[in-house]
């Protein structure tokens, strides 16, 4: 079986006829409504957020009567699933709305590729998302990588799925790599089951060169640019190998340093990646930052609060309505908790009050009590009464409402700010070795696994000539 690389490098928008261009109107975008993206959930009462949408958005989105509280919301979840509005809509609404739209990179995987099922003897601690992603991302690897007989460099490898489906079910050599012992132990035990339900032979490689060399190998290592070609020479002393770097879901800075070990190491010829976790990038003027890294976007910031932004995925929640109500329940817990701590001076107003991940609570003075509990401050510093007294307040001038609304047109930028992490990506790749080609598109369901986008890098021109091309 043979995967096919898309016939473009990147999906461009209508409108749209380079990949800079793209981005330039990404940044445009993303900086017109920084104001939205910059927001703190927890300064939403205090500090007046809903004062700060246009007032014919505030109408049309939650109008003085509504049919049912059901009905509103389900139809807030749309907004969110689809970023479409009507045409009586105010033109600025609209104009948000339908750029979102165009700008957003496509996520629907637009060739659905068959691929082998893993057998279950690898199966062992993996989800039904996490079996999904694995057959496909091993499906590509080993079509870009067996032409070539490149080994792999697994980046960020875990417990070693995706090192255990290459090495045992496509035959490759594998080099898996993680900064955690621990994660470097789990994978040797699931190794180790399901080299008991194999061959005993089957992760020995059977190459005469590298006789008794072990087809699968994983170590804990930070592996960086400066110390990538010394850690491949242990591998492979006698340098009959090229590598092909990968990583499923690295998490921030992790996915960038993927990237700048293709541009970077000779011995790297071919990168397949998939990215998470933006919130983790780091921003700064180093030049190993998570973020911007092509020389286009250099220059451009997005803050933690829209990296943060850029992991969401706003079109599933109509999937989940009661579970996304919980969340917007949480997030009004949140701002009436602080603004209940500022206006009994128990804090400042301009303080980043770090609450931290709370165990979810039903029942708002129960949150306080937890809450109060976190930042150590006495409990009867607001009392049970007065939180049910404070919540009722606010839900009958429909600040619960209101912050739904802002907060979803907040979301919507969420995949703005991805589609320009991920273009920034692409153009790195591009500029860092002008020679590659380059493709991005989505690899996996996004219902299953909203960070879809897989990255192929190919150093070789004769590898690209092997591997069949969508047209």
């Amino acid at each position: 079986m043979v995967n096919r690389l898309p016939a473009q490098g990147i999906q461009l928008p209508n409108g749209c006829s380079t990949a800079q261009e793209y981005a330039t109107q990404l940044m445009t975008f993303s900086d017109r409504y920084r104001w939205l993206t910059e927001l703190h959930v927890m300064d939403f009462i205090t500090n007046e957020h809903w004062d700060l949408l246009d007032p014919t958005w505030r109408e049309t989105l939650l109008p003085n009567v509504i049919e049912d509280d059901d009905t509103w919301f389900m139809r807030i979840l749309q907004l969110a699933s689809d970023a479409k509005s009507d045409h009586n809509w105010p033109e600025s609404l609209q104009d948000y709305l339908s750029n979102i739209q165009k700008l957003t990179l496509e996520r629907e995987c637009y060739d659905k590729i068959p691929c082998d099922k893993i057998d279950k003897k690898m199966l062992g601690g993996m989800s039904g998302k996490k079996v999904h992603e694995v057959e496909q991302m091993s499906a590509l690897i080993q079509s870009v990588a067996k032409p070539q007989e490149y080994s792999v460099l697994d980046l960020g490898a875990g417990q070693g799925y995706l090192s255990r489906a290459l090495a045992l079910h496509y035959n490759l050599q594998v080099l898996g790599v993680d900064m955690s012992e621990i994660q470097t132990r789990g994978a040797q035990k699931f190794d180790a089951k399901a080299l008991h339900k194999s061959s005993p032979l089957s992760l020995l490689s059977t190459s005469v060169a590298a006789v008794a060399q072990p087809r699968l190998e994983h170590i804990t290592q930070r592996v960086t640019p400066k110390n990538v070609d010394s850690i491949l020479e242990k591998r492979d002393p006698l340098g009959n190998h090229n590598w092909l770097v990968c990583g499923l879901h690295t998490c921030g800075d992790l996915g960038s340093t993927t990237m700048r070990l293709f541009a970077k190491s000779d011995q790297v010829q071919g990168l397949v990646h998939v990215g998470c976790c933006y919130h983790y990038l780091t921003e700064s003027d180093s030049p190993d930052r998570g973020f911007p890294m092509s020389e286009h976007v250099d220059g451009h910031t997005l803050g933690t609060t829209a990296r943060v932004l850029a992991c969401q995925s706003p079109s599933r929640w109509i999937d989940q309505p009661r579970a996304s109500l919980d969340t917007f329940d949480q997030h009004f817990f949140r701002a009436m908790f602080q603004d209940l701590l500022v206006h009994k001076g128990l804090v400042e107003q301009a303080s980043a009050l770090v609450l931290g991940k709370l165990n979810k609570q039903k029942k708002f003075d129960g949150f306080v009590k937890k809450a109060l509990e976190r930042l150590e401050i006495s409990a009867d510093a607001i009392s049970s009464e007065e939180a049910i007294l404070y919540e009722q307040q606010c839900r009958n001038n429909r600040v619960d409402k209101k912050l739904i609304v802002l907060w979803t047109l907040r979301a919507l930028m969420g995949p703005i700010l991805e589609s320009l992490v991920l273009t920034d990506r692409y153009l790195y790749l591009c500029q860092s070795v002008p020679s590659s080609q380059v493709w991005m598109w989505p690899l996996f369901s996004p219902a299953q696994s909203p960070r879809n986008m897989v990255f192929v890098a190919l150093k070789s021109t004769q590898l690209s000539q092997k591997i069949l091309v969508n047209e």
